[in-house]
C-alpha cells in the first residue's frame, strides 16, 4: 500500500461535493486534513483513483493526487500528526 495526498478545489455553486468525498473515503483508510485535503492509505495508484473521480468533478473544478514520501513537516491538530506519523513509518526503509 501507498500513502497519497488528495486535494480539490470545487467552485462555486457548490464549493463542497459530497460525492467526491464519498468515493475518496472508500479508497481505503484515511484522513481528512483539511475540507478540500485528505491521506489516503491504498492500494490504487493515482492514475486509478483520478479515474474513480474524474467524472465527481467539474471543467473549472481542480483535482490532484500526490504520492506522499518519507517526510513531511507541519502543524495541526494532534491526531493528524500520529496519524501521518503511523502511515509513513510503514514506507520507512528498515
Amino acid at each position: 500500500m501507498a500513502l497519497y495526498l488528495i486535494t480539490f478545489d470545487i467552485g462555486a455553486p457548490a464549493l463542497t461535493n459530497p460525492e467526491l468525498i464519498e468515493k475518496i473515503e472508500k479508497f481505503g483508510d484515511h484522513l481528512k486534513i483539511s475540507d478540500t485535503v485528505y491521506a489516503i492509505d491504498t492500494v490504487e495508484t493515482p492514475a486509478e483513483m483520478y479515474l474513480h473521480l474524474k467524472h465527481s468533478v467539474g471543467r473549472e473544478d481542480q483535482l490532484y493526487i500526490f504520492e506522499i514520501g518519507q517526510r513531511f513537516s507541519g502543524c495541526g491538530p494532534k491526531e493528524t500528526i500520529q496519524w501521518l506519523n503511523r502511515e509513513l513509518e510503514h514506507l520507512m526503509p528498515a
